[in-house]
């Protein structure tokens, strides 16, 4: 998984070699990310530590760039969440876009949004507030641009969230919500360069907070949407054979000219959600990086009981007659050795009686068991 590093928005920047990119899976989504892991194979002090940072192919699709992002804060104030972001280009040429990339609002799954897994509760951005400027925004690189979104109020007490990225692809989990009595330091405010005391000025970038429209009091506030599992859905009949594995659970599949390969780790059930993770990868040694991944997963995931062809409902977000987006169909891409791999969480309603072996229907590569976690 890639790593996710947590703190206080007082910190020294780091400007290190990032790693090449790799095409993000999507999930059924009109947008691009990939999450990236730093290669810490090294002595180094990882300069990270202590925040909550990704690295990340961030953008809307075909105008991604590499990318650092940073949770600055998610905040209780003034009736509202406020979430900030520290987002810079670490490619070597500039790009653009709109900033209502991650504000989203196009459709289910668009924009970063806070996510509090104590209640259930995916919140959404209110569009017309924040960091919005109808047009493009060039993004130089080595330049920090500080992005404001405000969503609804959280639930009195919340102390961790997380924050994800557009459909779910990046997560940056445990973020500490400020605000409470037991935060002494300000607030961060547009004016807060967000510096490092102490750091050389060569190695600290340039900030830049973008213009942003805060809310005004007695404004109404976007609201949330709610996890649930939709209704069972027909037998899977008839029921499909286990792919062919190896000896280390990996199945394989020709595409794009190269040979993918996919397992699935145990599966776990916890307050009635059943979650396991994936892992994906190109198989051979320093495979260059396809631009784009195939669509490996045209029809989505579906697990099922192989003894009955039943089918175990998906946990998603939103309206149960509207319009909703998985929970945790979540993909983790990153780069090692030149080798694209992705890593991924997916969750299911939780299906009655005893744990049993499952089956899950995962597109080019079959259908793969799924044992319960002893």
């Amino acid at each position: 998984m890639a790593e996710t590093v947590r703190g206080t928005h007082k910190r020294r920047w780091w400007v290190g070699a990032a790693v090449a990119a790799a095409a993000a899976l999507v999930l059924g989504g009109a947008m691009t990310i990939q999450l990236l892991r730093e290669n810490t194979d090294c002595s180094c002090v990882n300069p990270d530590a202590g925040l909550d940072v990704a690295y990340a192919m961030v953008g809307p699709d075909g105008d991604t760039v590499q990318a650092r992002l940073e949770v600055v804060e998610v905040a209780a104030v003034d009736g509202y969440t406020r979430t900030v972001l520290h987002f810079s280009n670490s490619d070597e040429q500039a790009a653009a876009f709109d900033p209502a990339y991650f504000l989203g609002g196009a459709g289910p799954g668009d924009g970063f949004r806070v996510w509090d897994p104590a209640t259930g509760r995916l919140y959404e951005n209110q569009s017309a507030l924040g960091t919005v400027t109808g047009d493009d925004q060039v993004w130089e690189p080595r330049t920090r641009y500080e992005i404001v979104l405000f969503s609804a109020p959280l639930e009195p007490g919340t102390e961790e969230v997380e924050v994800r990225g557009p459909h779910g692809e990046i997560r940056i989990p445990n973020v500490h919500v400020r605000g409470g009595a037991a935060d002494t330091d300000p607030l961060w405010t547009p004016q807060d360069a967000q510096a490092t005391e102490g750091t050389e000025e060569e190695e600290a970038p340039e900030t830049v907070p973008l213009h942003f429209t805060a809310p005004a009091p007695g404004d109404g506030v976007p609201g949330y949407a709610e996890a649930f599992a939709p209704s069972t859905p027909d037998p899977v009949d008839p029921v499909p054979a286990a792919a062919e594995t190896d000896e280390e659970g990996w199945a394989r599949s020709e595409e794009g000219g190269r040979t993918w390969r996919m397992s699935v780790g145990s599966y776990v059930v916890e307050d009635g959600v059943l979650t396991f993770k994936y892992r994906l990868e190109v198989e051979g040694e320093d495979v260059p990086s396809p631009e784009r991944l195939p669509d490996l997963f045209p029809d989505g995931f579906v697990l099922m009981d192989p003894a009955t062809g039943d089918v175990v409902p998906e946990q998603r977000v939103g309206e149960p007659d509207g319009e909703s987006e998985p929970l945790w169909s979540v993909a983790w891409p990153r780069l090692r050795d030149n080798t694209p791999r992705t890593f991924g969480e997916l969750a299911f309603a939780a299906p009655s009686g005893e744990a049993r072996e499952l089956l899950l229907d995962a597109g080019a590569f079959g259908a793969l068991p799924v044992s319960p976690r002893v």
